[in-house]
């Protein structure tokens, strides 16, 4: 006995049971309408911090899948700039080439390539 007043508590977020405490002989006797206000504190402390635990992994996960769709939408999307591309230099060659490690000019497409007929307007 360490004739001390004593309170531990301890909770683990991702524990289904609620928190475990302690409070000493000492502080028990002594003052135990205090004690029980730091149980119930503790308990509601311990609540608090595993809700805003449990709900920040669902906002996580909430956006971890939205990227996921976001990212494989993407990876669509280039997919089809690419098969594009490899059509157009099919049709008219490479359409960048680099001259010394630099970017060459760019090359002019034929309207018709890119899906303009010459006409203007309506």
């Amino acid at each position: 006995q360490t004739g001390c007043w004593l309170f531990m508590g301890a909770h683990h977020p991702g524990a289904n049971l609620p928190p475990v405490h302690y409070s000493s002989p000492k502080l028990r006797q002594e003052h135990m309408e205090g004690a029980e206000e730091l149980g119930n504190s503790f308990l509601n402390i311990a609540t608090a911090l595993r809700n805003s635990w449990r709900r920040e992994a669902v906002n996580l996960s909430q956006t971890l899948s939205e990227l996921e769709v976001q990212h494989n939408r993407v990876l669509v999307e280039k997919g089809q700039a690419e098969d594009l591309l490899a059509a157009y230099e099919a049709m008219y060659g490479p359409l960048a080439h680099t001259i010394e490690g630099g970017p060459a000019a760019p090359r002019q497409l034929p309207l018709e390539a890119m899906g303009v007929n010459g006409h203007h307007g309506s």
